[in-house]
């Protein structure tokens, strides 16, 4: 098990960033909600170099609000920023508005995490995320993002209870194949990306180990009932916990968004697909990302006909990207198996969470997870790749 004095470092990290967040005012360099916007200083980012081009008004176009706030704004520009193209609407992902919503974001190092993506990342990408046109950022959980608004583009968002179509399914393999591959092995990794975290090194990693082991004891001790298949996986993550890390820890290295749940995709009128919500971006496995949007987003019946087609479609994006594996079909589709583990884990954990999300997404990822569980042996997988490991 992970030592005790790392959790005790950890949690002691935690709390400052915590004490910080949950101030009602910090130093920090600009604005940081979108009320705070002046003119002046959204001109300067966005009209940067087009000639004449003036902004006139900014009008706010209503948004909303939780872990983050998020409010779209209209632009008016004058005739030669309207010419050069300049941006109607924007959208502006900023610091949350109350103490308990900052309270979850600081201490995860959520907002600096998320500007971090799109400062050194996010150029070397396509429509995989939003255009970035400026952001900011402060302690305690202050940011702000100045982003593309995907509406324009006749971009369609999901929950986790939706029933993504096939062609969602097919254009987010690709999405995560171009991510994978624009970092595969890179250098960037260890330059431009340095800032990001390992598994084991991501803010509250060991904390939050506890607490998956915590809410696992549910299901072995029998106090819900669950599928024998889903009580052993149980069972196997928390005996198998140490070996388990080791096999995620385990190379070749990419970007991961890190949260890939179908409420966190898009696609647009062109049929290309995308993610939004950066802020647990970290390095690890690509397969990591393709189980946990297929295990917990896929309609059953889905996942079940196409499942290994849109493996396959996943691998050959990679090399056509450049990244061709040394692993087998067969290989590749065990790695898959194994990290439905991780995606299992990471349901049951936001499912005893309350509040994190509405209980008919929970209810539907719930049920594609777990008969994704029993469908692949998953705890043989797991059983498998730590027996490996030694």
């Amino acid at each position: 098990m992970l030592g005790k004095k790392n959790i005790v470092v950890d949690s002691a990290q935690m709390l400052g960033r915590a004490a910080v967040s949950v101030l009602p005012w910090v130093p920090a360099p600009g604005p940081m909600r979108a009320a705070d916007i002046k003119k002046a200083w959204l001109q300067s980012r966005i009209a940067d170099g087009v000639a004449g081009a003036e902004l006139k008004a900014i009008s706010p176009l209503g948004g909303d609000f939780g872990t983050t706030d998020r409010q779209r704004l209209g632009l008016e520009w004058n005739e030669a920023g309207t010419a050069a193209g300049l941006p109607q609407v924007v959208f502006i992902k900023s610091t949350p508005k109350t103490a308990s919503s900052r309270l979850m974001v600081g201490p995860l190092k959520m907002a600096s995490n998320e500007v971090a993506f799109y400062r050194t990342a996010r150029q070397f990408l396509g429509d995989e995320a939003p255009r970035i046109y400026a952001s900011n950022s402060g302690p305690g959980a202050r940011f702000l993002l100045v982003l593309e608004d995907l509406s324009a583009r006749g971009c369609q968002t999901f929950t986790l209870a939706d029933e993504a179509p096939l062609s969602h399914l097919q254009g987010m393999m690709v999405a995560l194949a171009k991510l994978h591959s624009a970092f595969w092995q890179s250098p960037k990794l260890d330059r431009e990306l340095a800032w990001l975290d390992s598994e084991r090194s991501r803010p509250g990693f060991r904390m939050m180990m506890a607490v998956h082991r915590r809410f696992r004891q549910r299901f072995i001790n029998g106090r819900e009932e669950v599928p024998d298949p889903v009580r052993e996986l149980a069972r196997v993550l928390t005996t198998h916990e140490d070996a388990v890390i080791s096999v995620r820890e385990a190379g070749p290295h990419t970007l991961v968004h890190g949260d890939t749940h179908l409420g966190n995709t898009y696609i647009l009128d062109d049929g290309r697909s995308g993610l939004l919500d950066w802020q647990i971006a970290h390095r690890g496995q690509g397969i990591r990302e393709v189980a946990y949007f297929l295990g917990t987003g896929a309609p059953v019946a889905l996942r079940r006909k196409h499942e290994s087609d849109l493996l396959k479609l996943y691998i050959k994006t990679l090399s056509e990207n450049g990244v061709v594996l040394a692993k087998s079909f067969d290989e590749v589709f065990d790695q898959y198996r194994f990290w439905l583990a991780y995606s299992w884990d990471a349901v049951q954990l936001t499912r005893n969470w309350q509040g994190l999300q509405s209980q008919e997404s929970m209810d539907r990822s719930w049920e594609r997870i777990n008969t994704a569980v029993e469908d692949l042996d998953v705890a043989g997988a797991v059983l498998s790749s730590v027996a490996d490991e030694k």
